[in-house]
């Protein structure tokens, strides 16, 4: 996720502006992601009474490696979304890890799907485990029994996220509205009867790298909280991931300001737009 509210005014085709423009834009767009990652990990920082200095600084580089992760995604290339989504996930950890005053890669998580692979390299006992994200498990259960939808191997494949397709029908999404293509958390669905295919999965596949990094830096450690504060969750195994935070906090800011009027989403929906035009 990154701040670049400034990209709504962005002439739709990517070939027609000038590159010193495009170069301009990147420029732009990776500061704002490096500067979201430094903040994030300096805001938890502080509220974990850690150096919130190096947070910053290791927040930054985490931002900077998720942008890249991004831009790797939306080419073109035999397996470049499933190592940008892997590059993701590093630059994701970077952040988790200064917000909690760990070493860079003293924790890594990678995203595959509705599962995560938890590597602690230091922890001989227990150096890798498997997590679930169990709203993720239940969006996929429910895209199973839809009759409407198909698995699309061919793309989960290339997109290194599961992938639905409808069965030879328009995509109706919230409100009635048509699309070609939409996402709920990690788990994408696209319209059969698409105009722009490429463009729609480069949008989606973005806004997959969007949620994994909220859902480490900001739904994890508000789950955490949770289950130390809750009694009637407290005795779930680590291995079981919630995952309800981060969609908790989007129908929230829905509530509030009305359907994609949010400033967190109008901010992620931005960055996609710029990410599909590449």
């Amino acid at each position: 996720m990154v701040l670049v509210g400034v990209m709504n005014s962005v002439p739709a085709s990517a070939q027609a502006r000038p590159s010193r423009e495009r170069g301009l834009e990147t420029t732009a767009v990776l500061a704002a992601n490096a500067l979201f990652g430094g903040l994030t990990a300096a805001g938890r920082a502080i509220i974990e009474g850690k150096n919130p200095v190096r947070a910053f600084g290791l927040g930054t580089v985490g931002g900077a490696l998720h942008f890249s992760a991004k831009i790797v995604s939306a080419k073109r290339e035999p397996l470049a979304a499933p190592v940008g989504l892997i590059l993701g996930g590093l630059g994701s950890s970077l952040v988790s890890n200064g917000g909690q005053g760990l070493g860079a890669l003293e924790n890594i998580s990678l995203p595959i799907g509705p599962f995560r692979i938890r590597l602690a390299p230091s922890q001989r006992s227990s150096p890798i485990r498997i997590g679930i994200s169990i709203y993720e498990a239940a969006v996929i259960g429910r895209y199973l029994f839809d009759r409407d939808l198909r698995i699309d191997w061919h793309r989960t494949a290339a997109l290194g996220t599961l992938a639905f397709e409808t069965r030879g029908k328009y995509l109706v999404v919230a409100h009635g509205d048509t699309a070609d293509g939409t996402s709920t958390a990690s788990i994408l669905v696209f319209s059969a009867l698409a105009t722009e295919p490429e463009m729609t999965e480069r949008h989606e596949t973005t806004h997959v790298h969007q949620h994994w990094f909220l859902e480490e830096n900001w739904g994890r450690p508000i789950e955490a909280s949770l289950r130390r504060l809750t009694p009637g969750i407290s005795w779930l195994p680590a291995w079981v991931e919630l995952g309800f935070v981060t969609p908790s906090i989007l129908w929230l800011e829905q509530t509030a300001f009305g359907y994609r009027q949010g400033p967190l989403v109008r901010l992620e929906e931005s960055e996609a737009e710029w990410f599909e035009r590449r």
